[in-house]
């Protein structure tokens, strides 16, 4: 777990992540350059993300290696990266609205 309850950061990949880990998007502050996003830590549970990854990992060891484009693409995106690709679009999102808001 982490120390601090919340964080805020510039790395909208970084904030993706945390959140398919369960934290929590607490808003997003668009004052700099880059938009920041303010994230509630509580609701992490690492051993969510790790699993997510180990299913990915077994599921492309399992694979074929001259698997069609379109079943790998779907490995991908029903896995743990489509879910943090998912977030990182949606956050991206939140912070162009943001910016038009300001």
């Amino acid at each position: 777990m982490f120390i601090e309850d919340t964080v805020e950061t510039e790395s909208l990949f970084l904030a993706a992540v945390l959140v398919s880990s369960g934290a929590r998007i607490l808003g997003v502050n668009v004052e700099g350059r880059l938009g920041k996003i303010h994230l509630a830590l509580a609701g992490i549970n690492k051993d969510v993300l790790a699993a997510g990854l180990s299913n990915l990992v077994a599921s492309l060891s399992d694979s074929e290696d001259t698997q069609a484009f379109e079943d790998f693409s779907f490995l991908i995106d029903s896995s743990v990266l489509g879910s943090i690709e998912g977030n990182y679009h949606r956050l991206k999102k939140l912070v162009i609205k943001a910016r038009k808001n300001k």
